[in-house]
């Protein structure tokens, strides 16, 4: 989510992937879990990826590789590589708060 200015943006990727920090005003590190069938939650294999904007209201995700496990049922057959556009969203405090109860992350400097 962006609260940088007006109108407020919120920028949804369909990979699980997440913010770890940001690198500079137009980059993001980020991590890319994947979860392995028996495993516990802390087994996750985490693939970096970076995040870079694109435009003036675009970001795209790139992971760095795939996984390096033996998966028998792979969630994909390519590394996420996604560019995603802002979507205006409310300024109503409610809504930003469901919106970090669904996940968002409100990314500090």
């Amino acid at each position: 989510m962006d609260w940088a200015g007006d109108p407020k943006f919120v920028y949804t990727f369909k990979s699980p992937c997440y913010p770890i920090k940001w690198i500079s005003d137009n980059e993001l590190e980020a991590a890319c879990p994947y979860q392995y069938v028996g495993n516990t939650p802390g087994d996750d294999e985490i693939i970096p990826a970076r995040v870079v904007r694109t435009g003036p209201r675009e970001w795209r995700l790139q992971q760095a590789g795939l996984p390096t496990r033996n998966m028998p049922n792979p969630p994909q057959t390519a590394p996420f590589d996604e560019t995603v556009a802002a979507t205006e969203i409310s300024s109503d405090p409610k809504y930003e708060a469901f919106l970090s109860e669904a996940g968002y992350v409100r990314l500090g400097r």
